[in-house]
């Protein structure tokens, strides 16, 4: 198994959409970064089931702030169409980790993992910040050659 490269990757969203909408401005050298969906799914006090809730108005000057502890559920704006001879993983980039973020690391896509956004979990660790949550998330989409 062998890490794709940039220009792997980008041969791949090129070619056969591995990753729809494909933005070249978010390809690391051997890495892609994704952009998080409009809707978070979050704790909500005195429901059993998380809950969604809007993003889509969070901008860097006025973010949503995860609280620390709290864990949500987003998802990717990016569909996936990983093929049959790559395979993929979401972690986090170290500097996110800095921040107090922290991924559940349930993000493996299999090969033939298609038509379907990356669902990603996601908790702010820290113990007294908040952490700045906005639709970037600079974090790595790791392609693996099979």
């Amino acid at each position: 198994m062998t890490v794709l490269s940039d220009w792997e990757i980008r041969a791949h969203c090129e070619a056969t959409q591995m990753v729809w909408p494909f933005r070249p401005d978010l390809l690391n050298p051997a890495s892609l970064d994704v952009v998080l969906g409009d809707v978070l799914m979050v704790e909500m006090p005195g429901q059993k089931e998380l809950e969604p809730y809007s993003i889509s108005s969070a901008t860097a000057e006025n973010p949503y702030w995860l609280t620390p502890g709290q864990f949500v559920l987003a998802q990717t704006r990016e569909v996936f169409n990983i093929p049959n001879r790559v395979a993929a993983q979401f972690v986090l980039k170290s500097s996110r980790a800095r921040e107090g973020y922290n991924n559940m690391l349930a993000g493996w896509a299999d090969p033939g993992f298609n038509n379907s956004v990356l669902t990603l979990e996601l908790q702010n660790c820290r113990n007294m910040l908040t952490c700045r949550f906005i639709q970037i998330l600079k974090s790595d989409r790791w392609y693996f050659s099979i």
